[in-house]
């Protein structure tokens, strides 16, 4: 099944990325997980497991909506200040 079927499946997805840029970003994390497992002695794949499901998953849900963020970009918006840009 292509990556992008599977995010568009979860249920709980978060909705400010498109599916395909988070299976992108998904596929990211899984060839830098091998690589590094791959490359490195001290790197054991089921001692990070976790870490990875963890990092997936938050990439998925999102950010955290937490109240002093929320209130930043409040005060941006009031104050016509932008995000920075690359």
């Amino acid at each position: 099944m292509p990556s992008t079927l599977i995010v568009r499946r979860a249920e709980n997805v978060r909705g400010d990325v498109p599916a395909e840029r988070l299976a992108e970003w998904i596929m990211l994390l899984l060839d830098g997980f091998a690589a590094r497992v791959v490359t490195s002695d001290g790197f054991v794949a089921e001692q990070e497991i976790d870490m990875l499901n963890e990092q997936v998953t938050l990439l998925l849900d999102g950010p955290p909506a937490s109240d002093e963020r929320r209130s930043a970009a409040a005060r941006r918006a009031d104050h016509g200040s932008a995000p920075i840009s690359l």
